[in-house]
């Protein structure tokens, strides 16, 4: 009789084979998500005439991106010229509705990063992108939960699972929109500040300045709070980007670029904005009454005191994951244009939030987005987004969260031991 080896499985085992499996499901669902999308997603079907876009907003980033390296480049934001580029099958390869069209939107900058992929051939560049897009998403994760300073939550592989069919992560991977990008920027650059390399942190998140209306709040609550290496690193950053941006673009771009930016509220007043995607507190101001200047003012008004109060020094023995979501929060609401799609940033202090506050959340931004998607195709009755009013009790609520946590411990600790 031969002597067996015995081999003990214990409880530590277990759990590391059980978390290796939900990994391997939570990539299995990313990877049938991204697929589907692929094959059915109209907006990657190719046909020579189109009564939509190939590659949806992909095409204004890859149009700007041309339109610099050519003789054109002084006439990036002409309206008419962007147009006509847009509309030109000798450049995209297609045809769509001649009274369709996007707006040049973005800082010279951002056209410019777009360059990268704008020496391909239209069709193989917008694969190339959404490629991208898809790919950030396991990366990001990655990053985020190898950093030995991430909190350990027990049922971290299902939130995020769950965010792979989050409506922001859904649409911006249909439209072809950067949320997953974003949140593979944002992640490199939260790993590099809890290892304690806030310069290089500065660094990372200094790129986002190709996308202002996400980048504009954190570097001054930064520098309030006197964290001289990451507002170091950001001005390195973006120094480097404005000197190559001057010496590769024309000068004029920028004068019309800010004129581009002061017709933001006409921006919102206009038949193509979508009031139910909107996510910041003008679209909720100009919801209620698209009329009211003195409203929109004191809207205003109150967001800047909001974001000098968040900006101030924390109090003592506030949480971590308190200060990124009350940034993340108010970037989101301050922000002079922001779509729904670009809440995909808000996965990372969701993340960093108790299990229960992560679900909890997660669900009830579904829930908002769903509703307002519903009430934009089949219920137009909505004057504001649901998402505006769930972001307003985000800080709120997750401070509600932490009382109920703290107390539920105390009340663990002080329950009597029964002797045997």
């Amino acid at each position: 009789m031969s002597k067996g080896v015995m081999t003990l499985k214990t409880p530590a085992l277990e759990s590391k084979a059980s978390n290796r499996m939900g990994w391997m499901l939570m990539l299995g669902v990313w990877a049938l998500v991204t697929g589907a999308i692929v094959v059915a997603n109209p907006n990657l079907q190719w046909s020579d005439e189109r009564t939509d876009v190939f590659g949806a907003d992909y095409l204004q980033e890859w149009i700007g991106a041309r339109i610099l390296s050519s003789a054109d480049a002084a006439k990036l934001y002409d309206q008419p010229t962007f147009q006509r580029w847009q509309h030109d099958t000798a450049v995209t390869g297609f045809a769509w509705p001649d009274e369709q069209y996007f707006p040049p939107v973005y800082p010279p900058p951002h056209y410019l990063f777009a360059k990268c992929l704008a020496w391909l051939p239209y069709r193989v560049a917008t694969y190339v992108w959404f490629a991208l897009l898809f790919v950030s998403y396991p990366l990001a994760i990655w990053i985020i939960e190898s950093s030995p300073t991430t909190p350990r939550r027990s049922h971290a592989v299902w939130f995020w699972t769950a965010a792979v069919l989050f409506p922001a992560v859904l649409r911006g991977w249909t439209m072809g929109q950067k949320g997953t990008l974003f949140l593979l920027l944002l992640a490199i650059a939260w790993r590099s500040w809890t290892a304690d390399r806030k310069f290089w942190s500065g660094i990372i998140f200094g790129l986002l300045v190709v996308k202002p209306t996400l980048f504009f709040l954190l570097p001054v609550v930064l520098l309030v709070r006197k964290e001289w290496r990451f507002i170091a690193g950001t001005a390195v950053s973006i120094a480097a980007i404005l000197a190559i941006t001057g010496l590769l673009v024309p000068a004029n771009l920028w004068f019309d670029y800010l004129r581009i930016v002061g017709q933001a509220t006409a921006y919102q007043a206009s038949s193509g904005y979508e009031i139910t995607w909107s996510a910041n507190l003008w679209g909720l101001l100009h919801g209620f009454s698209s009329e009211s200047q003195s409203l929109q003012t004191y809207g205003l008004i109150g967001g800047i005191l909001a974001a000098m109060w968040i900006a101030r020094k924390p109090p003592i023995g506030a949480s971590p994951h308190q200060c990124v979501m009350a940034v993340a929060v108010a970037t989101i609401l301050l922000s002079p244009h922001l779509y729904f799609y670009d809440l995909v940033v808000l996965l990372l202090p969701l993340r960093l939030l108790e299990t229960r506050q992560s679900a909890v959340f997660l669900a009830a931004i579904w829930g908002a987005m769903a509703i307002g998607q519903l009430a934009m195709v089949a219920l137009p009755l909505l004057p504001f987004s649901l998402i505006l009013i769930l972001l307003l009790l985000l800080l709120p609520a997750t401070r509600w969260f932490d009382s109920c946590r703290t107390l539920e411990r105390r009340e663990l600790r002080a329950k009597p031991v029964s002797q045997s």
